[in-house]
């Protein structure tokens, strides 16, 4: 059995869109950036959820759309916020604060599924391990280039 981390990295895996959200709102609590309030959403799991987004914050493409160089579920980062917009780093495009739930998703946190084909260069955190089947399991520790990059939670 793995040994647990008390410290919550800023990007993490899970089995659960549940822990997903818990643990995204626990590393939102803790940034400090542009302040960028985001709107409310009608999205059972992030309802009432008050966060900002900061530059350089992970987030993942919820919905392909027009003006987006990126697929659903890819993940992103912000590069700079205004009144009105969000813009993402390498070219990727902009989305409307207004449109913001209907096009993102915070990704400090993501499930192991969404994790697929991602190599993590950081250290990150494993959440709900004994939840996962052997196949999971597998999915979640070879995100990393190294195994001392993982953190159980």
């Amino acid at each position: 059995e793995p040994t647990k981390s008390a410290v919550v990295p800023d990007l993490n895996i899970a089995w659960s869109n549940k822990c997903v959200v818990r643990v995204n709102k626990m590393v939102l609590e803790r940034k400090k950036g542009a302040r960028f309030p985001m709107p409310d959403t009608l999205d059972k799991h992030w309802a009432g959820v008050k966060w900002d987004v900061v530059v350089g914050q992970p987030l993942y493409i919820a919905q392909a759309t027009n003006g987006i160089a990126a697929s659903k579920n890819e993940m992103v980062r912000v590069k700079y916020v205004d009144n009105d917009t969000i813009y993402l780093e390498d070219g990727i495009g902009k989305v409307a604060r207004s449109d913001f739930w209907k096009v993102l998703r915070p990704a400090y946190c993501t499930t192991t599924h969404k994790a697929q084909g991602d190599t993590f260069a950081v250290d990150f955190g494993i959440w709900e391990w004994d939840r996962m089947d052997e196949e999971l399991r597998y999915t979640a520790i070879t995100r990393a280039k190294s195994l001392g990059q993982i953190k159980f939670h």
